[in-house]
């Protein structure tokens, strides 16, 4: 019971809620958070796709096709055999 009050102080508060940090560290904690988050999203855009293997191109050569004979000389034509109709 020998405790005073609690006082509110502004600025006491905020010395307390922001304190000095080296440079150092913070660019360093700065670039790790970077590099994390960097591989998250390279390992995500790996495993679902967004990052797919480029395609193989198959190509085909496309020639005119032979020309076709003509009709009067290849057909032959013809009612078959007259006998198997009656």
């Amino acid at each position: 019971m020998g405790r005073s009050p609690a006082v509110f102080a502004p600025e006491v508060f905020l010395a307390k809620m922001s304190p000095k940090r080296d440079a150092r560290s913070t660019g360093a904690a700065v670039l790790l958070h970077v590099a994390a988050i960097l591989l998250v999203l390279w390992v995500g855009a790996v495993k679902t796709g967004f990052m797919a293997p480029p395609k193989m191109l198959m190509t085909a050569d496309i020639n005119t096709p032979p020309e076709m004979p003509k009709a009067k000389d290849v057909m032959g034509g013809g009612a078959g055999s007259v006998g198997r109709l009656r």
